[in-house]
């Protein structure tokens, strides 16, 4: 008998455990309880329903969320966009204090002072996230340590795109394009990499070295008329054995499509590690506006050529190209 109590009891704990898929879509009616029949319609309401340690998703519909996302002290869990979900607009679109195990997949961070505040966190990785026409992308006031951003877009920031501080950040297979800067490394972050990452059009700088501050390991990068004079690539940093300088060739920048041309000098020219050897955050063709943007009435586009309105991503204030 005993042993059928333990049993239900490890039943029980398994049951309470289990990892939660917790819904939020902004068009959804206030309160919601966060199942997907009824979602909350705000993002902090599907983080502050999470269960640290336990593995939770947070999976965010298609929408702009105004609104500035709280993550203090939350670990071990996702945050998911299904479409374009996009946080727009705020002081800050997500802080992160005392944050662990996070990852943070398909968002969009638009028109915010900062698109991420951190501090004091650790093993935080976005995915396929873009940073659009903030202020700032990514801007620390502690340290970090673990970040990986992998295939996600720095695009037309205002100011700097990143500013590391802590140890071991890596940059693999983005884009860094039309900011002003694309990393400032002013807090002197130890293990930094940046590899099969573009690095182009930033119209102060590629990288900012101040004194005193570790050089990054670089590989297999694309570094492409940064600066005034097109020559302010690495800021007095050693470049990568491997990295290149040639126009990356994308398929629009225009209308902000920065996925690359055939004929690119990027296609498989980066590092064979398993995943993509493209450089940059994007594949032949795998546009920017069709796989993530939308058009005139909020429908993704989804032929080659189609007009498409970017504002709903990129600031005209920033960009200044939009057709």
């Amino acid at each position: 008998m005993r042993m059928l109590h333990l049993a239900v009891a490890l039943l029980a704990l398994f049951a309470c455990a289990r990892a939660n898929d917790i819904y939020v879509d902004a068009g959804a009616t206030a309160p919601g309880d966060g199942t997907e029949a009824s979602p909350f319609p705000t993002i902090q309401q599907g983080v502050n329903a999470v269960v640290n340690f336990r593995g939770d998703r947070v999976l965010i519909q298609r929408g702009t969320y105004r609104e500035g996302v709280d993550l203090s002290g939350r670990r071990q869990f996702s945050l998911i966009g299904v479409g374009t979900a996009t946080i727009e607009g705020q002081s800050f679109g997500m802080g992160l204090s005392q944050t662990t195990d996070l990852s943070v997949e398909n968002l969009v961070f638009r028109q915010c002072t900062n698109g991420v505040n951190y501090g004091a966190s650790n093993a935080v990785t976005f995915t396929r996230c873009k940073f659009v026409g903030n202020v700032s992308g990514v801007v620390f006031f502690n340290t970090g340590h673990n970040f990986l951003f992998r295939e996600c877009d720095f695009i037309g920031q205002n100011g700097t795109a990143v500013y590391p501080a802590g140890s071991t950040w890596t940059f693999d297979r983005c884009t860094f394009s039309d900011n002003v800067n694309a990393i400032d490394n002013r807090f002197s972050t130890t293990n930094y990499e940046i590899r099969n990452c573009i690095v182009a059009f930033n119209s102060a700088a590629g990288l900012v070295n101040r004194p005193g501050t570790s050089q990054p390991v670089l590989s297999y990068n694309d570094f492409f008329q940064n600066g005034a004079d097109g020559n302010q690539h690495y800021g007095g940093y050693t470049p990568g054995a491997n990295d290149l300088n040639v126009d990356p060739q994308f398929r629009d920048r225009d209308r902000a499509d920065y996925s690359l041309l055939v004929g690119s000098p990027l296609v498989l020219a980066g590092l064979d590690d398993g995943l993509p050897s493209t450089i940059g955050a994007h594949e032949i063709g795998a546009s920017a506006p069709l796989d993530t943007w939308n058009d005139a009435d909020g429908t993704p586009v989804t032929s080659p050529g189609a007009k498409v309105v970017f504002e709903n991503i990129f600031s005209t204030r920033h960009i200044g190209r939009v057709m």
